[in-house]
């Protein structure tokens, strides 16, 4: 148990287990500490979430705390507390765009990146582009920054481009195709077609041209999987019941094709067009245990899973395991974890705007 006092030492305590109180036996007649750390140096496998009193300080502090593995640590336990609707998602993404910069250490950085993109795709409403448009700011002025190393300026560019929604920031991924550079970072094969996926996937104008142009320029076998994984993200009903029936019915597709598939065919944004596949991804289930590979059920409940966000959808899921008590065990388990995430995302949207606990 670690209790920091701003200004001093942090002490740390052993706690005494008795019954099924925990008393820190060590802190006795001690002030109140700016916060409290249940977890220190991470010697439990535990969900180790903060008092009140400890979530405040750390919101106003955290990248302050000067050692990695604590600091670290810590902003674990505060995206644990949005996770768990303790933290708005909008909070938790000001604080980590105001700490990437400053962040030295990459994968720390790399965490805080995907996190915060996370935070502002999956826990916010997709409308919020005053959050969007600060994040993309942020992370582009990070990707152009030379005095970054390489990691921490190409996470910073590959979220800007996740995170593309409002008309300037698609105009500009667009533009980026017409040059081999961006930033001072070079623009090589897998960021172009993640471009050419976002315009793909948002409706771009331009969209259709750029997939065409890049299927010329880039021939080989990874640039043929990755032009299929772009195509499947089409917002076009017709092009998603065309690539569904085929995943069952063409025994000449690669698997590894559909598998790196399923998430641009299950973009969330795209939710009223896939929940039609909803019902049927659940019922194909059997089939697919018997017919792919190990890896392959877990990926596609994923994607089935995370390309809806809403209430309606995790009814829709329970109304499906009700209906099927005698689905084989391990597979209603996997149907279960893959549905835990679903349900945490409708709750962690649904609570949005309370103050943090």
């Amino acid at each position: 148990m670690r209790l920091h006092y701003p200004g001093g030492r942090d002490t740390v305590f052993d706690v005494t287990v008795r019954g099924r109180t925990h008393e820190v036996v060590g802190a006795r007649g001690l002030p109140a500490p700016a916060y409290v750390y249940a977890n220190d140096e991470d010697h439990a496998y535990a969900l180790v979430l903060p008092d009140a009193r400890s979530l405040a300080w750390l919101i106003d502090h955290v990248p302050e705390v000067a050692a990695l593995f604590p600091r670290t640590m810590l902003w674990g336990t505060l995206w644990d507390a949005v996770r768990e609707g303790a933290l708005d998602p909008a909070r938790y993404a000001a604080l980590a765009l105001h700490a990437i910069p400053k962040e030295a250490d990459e994968e720390l950085t790399g965490t805080l990146v995907q996190r915060t993109v996370t935070a502002i795709d999956r826990y916010l409403p997709h409308e919020d582009d005053a959050v969007r448009a600060g994040a993309e700011a942020v992370l582009l002025a990070g990707a152009a920054d030379s005095a970054r190393s390489y990691g921490q300026r190409k996470v910073q560019l590959d979220a800007v481009i996740d995170l593309a929604r409002t008309p300037s920031a698609m105009r500009q991924l667009d533009a980026w195709l017409d040059s081999t550079t961006v930033r001072g970072l070079p623009l090589r094969a897998p960021t172009r077609w993640a471009i050419v996926t976002q315009l793909l996937a948002r409706g771009a104008a331009t969209a259709e041209q750029r997939l065409a142009a890049e299927v010329v320029r880039d021939s080989t076998s990874e640039g043929k999987r990755l032009a299929y994984v772009a195509a499947a993200t089409r917002p076009d009903a017709a092009h998603k019941r065309a690539l569904f029936t085929a995943w069952f019915a063409d025994t000449t597709l690669n698997e590894q094709w559909v598998t790196s598939a399923l998430r641009a065919f299950h973009d969330a944004e795209q939710s009223e067009l896939t929940r039609a596949y909803l019902v049927a991804s659940l019922d194909s289930l059997p089939w697919i245990q018997q017919n792919r590979r190990i890896f392959f059920l877990g990926a596609w409940l994923g994607a089935v899973m995370g390309g809806q966000r809403d209430a309606e959808a995790l009814a829709t899921v329970d109304r499906w395991l009700a209906a099927h008590p005698r689905l084989a065990i391990d597979l209603r388990r996997k149907v279960l974890q893959a549905r835990d995430e679903l349900e945490r995302t409708v709750r962690v949207r649904r609570g949005r705007g309370r103050p943090a606990q």
